[in-house]
């Protein structure tokens, strides 16, 4: 049987209880050494980016780590649009190349298929960054899900132009 979160860090939850108090801690790896922790809880509801953000960003500061790591696992069944958003943003962090192509995109969620829907192009730069297979790698891992993603709407390629270096004016 799983430990409760807020059994071990219930203090630390605050208003944040009635989200995370009740979830199943599957794992907790301390380092003592590298002043590192690990945790990972399961959920049968999906939970913002920004809600686990936040939490993180509590536990790291007043348990003074180094390095902290939340991951929160979840059924396929929880698997949802905001889940969408919140991965395209957690790949976007990690890529700056993806900045800007998932705005206002749309979700479209049919069984196993997952239809993106694009309002501002950059399908070429998506695909050079191998934005469908770490997306699918992320729901995997996150929803134990296996997923087709597609893309449609605005599909066009767009160039990226950056203004040219002058440092002529800088004093040396």
């Amino acid at each position: 049987m799983a430990t409760k979160f807020s059994a071990v860090f219930g203090g630390f939850l605050g208003r944040r209880t009635a989200v995370f108090g009740d979830l199943d801690m599957t794992k907790c790896n301390l380092d003592m050494e590298k002043r590192s922790l690990e945790i990972e809880l399961y959920s049968d509801k999906y939970i913002r980016k920004e809600k686990k953000d936040e939490l993180t960003a509590t536990l790291k500061s007043a348990l003074k780590t180094s390095s902290f790591s939340l991951v929160v696992k979840y059924s396929p069944e929880c698997f949802c649009r905001e889940a969408c958003i919140d991965i395209c943003e957690q790949l976007r962090q990690e890529n700056a190349a993806l900045n800007g192509f998932f705005n206002k995109a749309e979700y479209i969620l049919n069984g196993d298929n997952l239809e993106i829907k694009l309002q501002f192009g950059g399908i070429e730069i998506i695909n050079n960054v191998g934005f469908e297979k770490k997306f699918c790698d992320k729901v995997f891992s996150i929803f134990g899900k296996r997923l087709t993603v597609t893309f449609s709407g605005n599909t066009d390629n767009v160039e990226i132009v950056l203004p040219e270096d002058d440092y002529s004016s800088v004093p040396l």
